[in-house]
């Protein structure tokens, strides 16, 4: 395992489930500040634009300077646009929120973050005036990818600190954002202590994301690993995510989103939804969640709706999961955050929903939760498939059981425990 983040001592138990089941998940070595110097004349490193990494000086400019050339630049061979930031040892690269903005030249652009990037603090009102829904921002920015063995540091700990005494959903930056960013490349990167959720993909197809550590406490408000929306063809893999909120959330308008190899715990486990806010109309298909383990989540495989919502959520798989002492281990919930009297019930149709061979201990009795609403179709939920389900109490002399309200489909007579609730 030499070479791989010391990541164990940073997520506790999950890490180590993690580099046992899938030790060819080692993340790179960081590169060196020489190895990230290159003579080709693609090469656009941010120390040639002014940056310095002393953890106090803003940034900003000279990496949107750098940017602006490799942007700018088109492919000389096989030697694409590369925006180098090096490895500085234990110094960081301060960087005020900023927008790094396409269309560019090169079909393909590589952004090599060896280095360490950090946030300004909450504090800092002149550097938050004008932004505080993202950090680091990317738009319209197709063929990107973004690696190199660097972390992102959102310094996030005064934000949630004020905001335990605001409004729930007071604002806060998600540390970095795709929109628009197809053919987009994620890997060997550590994301640590967002203000918000970590990393957001937006409008964007064909991603490609894989050997990321992504760690927050398992107390910090909101701070999701991976939230998706409005994208197709979405791939996650072998990852390592303990946060305070959901490891990956799906949200709405995706499709074709493959999951497979996550570590999560802390966290809420990994979700579809929550979908149908405020009465909108939202629709997910065509999800695979495949070969994870959770350890001691608040939720394990988790579609969750709001009342009042509409749409549908269909074609969805969860396979070979592994769960220690998670609560809520197979859950659909169609009353998410139920506290509004007399709300409208949920109209958003869950139908071809798969769990096959989830196993392990559950922190709660209620180890397989369906609350599904039949809305204006009468139906619930459809077309639920539960087989080689073994899910266990993880305390000694209690007896895990399931709770179906409105919900349809078939299990099979070995699973446990009996899920002989489901309607036909």
């Amino acid at each position: 395992m030499k070479g791989c983040f010391n990541i164990t001592a940073t997520l506790g138990l999950a890490f180590s489930l993690f580099l046992i089941f899938f030790p060819h998940s080692c993340f790179s070595r960081k590169i060196s500040s020489s190895a990230s110097v290159n003579n080709g004349s693609n090469i656009f490193n941010v120390l040639d634009y002014g940056a310095v990494a002393d953890g106090k000086t803003d940034n900003s400019q000279a990496f949107l300077k750098a940017w602006s050339d490799a942007c700018g630049a088109s492919s000389l061979a096989s030697n694409m646009p590369t925006l180098v930031v090096p490895a500085a040892g234990n110094r960081e690269f301060l960087l005020n929120p900023l927008v790094f903005q396409g269309p560019c030249n090169s079909y393909r652009l590589h952004f090599q973050v060896g280095g360490r990037i950090v946030a300004p603090d909450e504090t800092d009102e002149a550097a938050w005036r004008n932004n505080r829904q993202t950090w680091i921002a990317f738009f319209n920015v197709d063929g990107l990818s973004l690696n190199g063995g660097g972390s992102f540091d959102g310094r996030g700990q005064l934000w949630w600190d004020l905001c335990k005494n605001e409004d729930f959903n007071c604002t806060r930056p998600t540390a970095l954002y795709f929109n628009n960013c197809n053919r987009l490349r994620l890997s060997k990167l550590r994301h640590l202590n967002s203000a918000k959720n970590h990393i957001g993909i937006s409008a964007s197809n064909i991603v490609r994301i894989s050997r990321l550590a992504i760690a927050a406490p398992g107390d910090s408000p909101n701070t999701d690993g991976i939230d998706i929306s409005g994208s197709s063809y979405v791939r996650v893999r072998d990852t390592v995510i303990g946060t305070g909120d959901d490891c990956i959330a799906i949200n709405g308008f995706c499709s074709h989103v493959d999951v497979a190899r996550v570590a999560c715990g802390p966290g809420h486990g990994i979700s579809v939804g929550s979908l149908g806010e405020d009465g909108a109309y939202q629709t997910v298909s065509d999800v695979r969640v495949a070969d994870c383990v959770f350890n001691r989540t608040l939720s394990g495989a988790r579609i969750k709706t709001w009342q009042g919502g509409s749409g549908y959520v269909k074609n969805v798989t969860f396979e070979r999961l592994r769960m220690i002492d998670a609560g809520n281990p197979i859950i659909i919930n169609q009353d998410y955050v139920n506290n509004r009297t007399g709300s409208p019930p949920s109209n958003i149709q869950i139908s071809d929903v798969t769990y096959d061979g989830v196993s392990g201990t559950s922190s709660v009795p209620r180890a397989i939760y369906f609350h599904c609403e039949e809305g204006t179709s009468g139906n619930g939920c459809d077309g639920i498939v539960l087989k080689d389900v073994h899910i266990a109490a993880a305390a000694a002399g209690v007896e895990t059981y399931a709770v179906c309200v409105n919900a349809h489909g078939t299990s099979t007579p070995s699973n446990f425990p009996s899920v002989s609730c489901l309607a036909p």
